[in-house]
């Protein structure tokens, strides 16, 4: 299995062309594609500015809004597993503990959530999501954000690359 794994998913991720990733990022908001520009390197410092503050990057628009609605389509009817647990609405490491605060504050307040997560395995390869998800340049990108010299692509095929929803 681990053969299989490796031959279908390339043990490192590095800087490669990929022209058709344009047709689903907004290359023109984030210069993937041209790493060593001026744009992409205020995108990736901006970037950087938020992982290591935050532990988490927020790109808005990454995905092209045309596109949107088809990586939504290709993966909603896919088997998801429900996951149910109760815990503190910003329960990240990145905020410190809870437990200083006044029982009434409303971080800690305790939420429900009721998250479905589709599996790796689950995705085929002939989507939009498995090609961004595969894609060089993508990966180049954000090896550049974290300070890595290339990224590893996960070879366990069910948490390689998850699609987490709620439902109405």
């Amino acid at each position: 299995m681990q053969s299989l794994l490796r031959s279908r998913y390339p043990s490192t991720c590095e800087p490669a062309e990929d022209p058709a990733i344009a047709n689903i990022v907004d290359t023109a908001r984030y210069p993937i594609h041209e790493l060593d520009g001026t744009q992409a390197a205020a995108t990736i410092a901006k970037a950087r500015a938020a992982w290591e503050t935050y532990g988490e990057v927020s790109l808005p628009g990454f995905i092209r809004a045309d596109v949107r609605a088809l990586l939504a389509d290709e993966v909603s009817g896919l088997p998801a597993h429900n996951r149910r647990y109760t815990a503190p609405y910003l329960a990240r490491k990145s905020l410190g503990s809870n437990a200083s605060l006044d029982p009434e504050h409303p971080l800690r307040r305790l939420f429900q959530s009721d998250i479905h997560a589709v599996a790796g395995d689950q995705i085929p390869n002939a989507t939009l999501l498995r090609r961004v998800y595969d894609s060089p340049a993508v990966a180049a990108f954000f090896a550049r954000v974290i300070r890595r010299g290339r990224l590893y692509h996960y070879a366990d095929g069910l948490q390689q690359l998850n699609v987490m929803y709620l439902l109405d």
